[in-house]
């Protein structure tokens, strides 16, 4: 039987163009450990799932002040420790990258993957418009099976 937590992100967060940016969420509801938990949570997986998990989660963000027609990207990435305390790039999922019109958007993606021992996953986006934009609000499903 999978696991299951829920993100939640509620205060806005600048994407400037061209720049990758890991989603920030405010608000993790998991049963499994311990309840609600606040503050500046941006990985799905890992946290708690040391030795690695199969995971298969979808995201829905909500983004404003984009510029016509930008292109907005969004992955998931694994993140391994860099032997000084920090995170490094370990592993970039493929891509999904809509346009739109309008100036404000709404993104969804979806990932299932496996998740090695001490990694960690993060959503991240990147828009090309010409000017930043903002990311409004976002909801994360997880399902998970640690190993």
């Amino acid at each position: 039987m999978p696991r299951h937590r829920r993100f939640e992100k509620d205060r806005a967060q600048t994407l400037n163009p061209g720049e990758w940016t890991s989603l920030e969420f405010e608000t993790v509801v998991d049963a499994d450990h311990g309840g609600t938990s606040t503050g500046s949570l941006y990985s799905l997986v890992g946290v708690n799932e040391k030795d690695g998990a199969l995971y298969d989660f979808s995201v829905g963000v909500t983004i404003s002040d984009l510029s016509a027609g930008a292109e907005v990207q969004i992955r998931a990435t694994e993140y391994e420790p860099d032997g000084d305390g920090g995170w490094q790039y370990a592993r970039n999922r493929p891509v999904d990258s809509p346009v739109q019109a309008g100036g404000n958007g709404h993104f969804t993606y979806t990932w299932k993957g496996n998740l090695a021992k001490g990694r960690r996953v993060r959503v991240r986006l990147a828009q090309q418009g010409d000017t930043a934009a903002t990311i409004v609000s976002a909801t994360a499903d997880v399902f998970y099976w640690p190993k």
